[in-house]
């Protein structure tokens, strides 16, 4: 390397070895003053300033800034563990990171609904309230401790139900908003109920329907609120059954059996007319011959068969 107007032919050049040491250049990091910073981020979504980079390069930081309080409100922030981090043509090695302490910025309140909820709830119906096992809360890692962070409360955790019983979680102090969690309470089994003993019917044309008392316990429970009633084979003499099905709060069946004994008579039991029994007891009177069956045509029961018996067929028919 010659100055101008030197002539290299008037020169020997020698060469000299030494080491060249290139310093670090100071890069300058500092938060932006009083912007929002999300409660239990850890400082993750603070905005920087970076202040000389030689050739322009895009500084990156590894690590967590420290704040003067992680509370509510303005709050001072400091370096923590922060440090330069490689970022494409940015290389950390070439950079002193001198850090500004004591900058402001506002914490604000965090959504309890982006809180992860851990819970277990499950229940039979009792008749009293269905609370979870256990709740867990935690906000990027940090765990939240109820009536601190959050408050829990129930809606509908009393009656049987697929889905419908409700946990309410409330966010508190540096935690806002709401988040709610449904579980299921099911049906309590009929297995432990009494029904009581039904005593033989008589017989009388139509369906037999027998009242039971049901209960649980001390507790006496409600036709068609928390069983229903129907019943099989329940018309004809011998042997019924009356089932008694849970419903709403309860599950389940229990059946109870039941006699219908024959109509009082000569064995038979009493068939009720019709208007054709009526036509064959006009036929009779007029002195045809007509066959009966197994109707009795003698209405009054007094061995005869003759216009009383008649007029007693007819108000009996009319009456159903």
């Amino acid at each position: 390397i010659l100055n101008a107007g030197t002539k290299a032919q008037n020169y020997n050049i020698t060469t000299c070895y030494g080491d060249l040491t290139v310093n670090k250049a100071d890069l300058t990091v500092s938060a932006t003053k009083d912007q929002d910073v999300l409660f239990g981020n850890n400082g993750a979504e603070i905005i920087w300033n970076f202040e000389g980079a030689a050739y322009g390069e895009e500084a990156a930081l590894a690590g967590a800034p420290v704040l003067d309080s992680w509370t509510l409100g303005s709050q001072l922030v400091f370096k923590g563990t922060l440090t330069l981090a490689d970022n494409g043509a940015f290389l950390a090695r070439n950079y002193n990171m001198v850090f500004e302490n004591g900058i402001c910025v506002n914490v604000y309140s965090a959504e309890i609904s982006l809180a992860d909820i851990d819970f277990s709830a499950y229940g039979v119906y009792t008749g009293s309230e269905i609370k979870a096992d256990y709740i867990a809360a935690s906000y990027n890692g940090k765990k939240l401790v109820e009536g601190t962070d959050y408050e829990v409360a129930y809606l509908d955790n009393v009656n049987a139900g697929q889905g419908t019983a409700r946990i309410i979680i409330t966010g508190k102090g540096c935690y806002c908003g709401q988040t709610v969690r449904w579980f299921t309470i099911a049906p309590a089994s009929v297995s432990g109920w009494t029904v009581s003993e039904i005593a033989n019917q008589k017989y009388t044309g139509y369906t037999v329907t027998p009242a039971v008392t049901v209960s649980e316990g001390e507790k006496v429970l409600v036709k068609d609120v928390d069983y229903k009633l129907t019943f099989a084979n329940n018309v004809n003499a011998g042997t019924a059954t009356a089932v008694v099905s849970g419903i709403g709060n309860y599950d389940g069946k229990i059946k109870k059996v039941f006699i219908i004994e024959k109509a009082e008579g000569e064995g038979e039991q009493e068939v009720v007319p019709t208007i054709f029994d009526l036509v064959k007891l006009q036929k009779l009177l007029s002195g045809q011959t007509v066959e009966t069956g197994n109707v009795n045509l003698d209405v009054n029961g007094d061995g005869n068969i003759d216009i009383f018996d008649l007029v007693r067929l007819k108000k009996r028919i009319a009456n159903g």
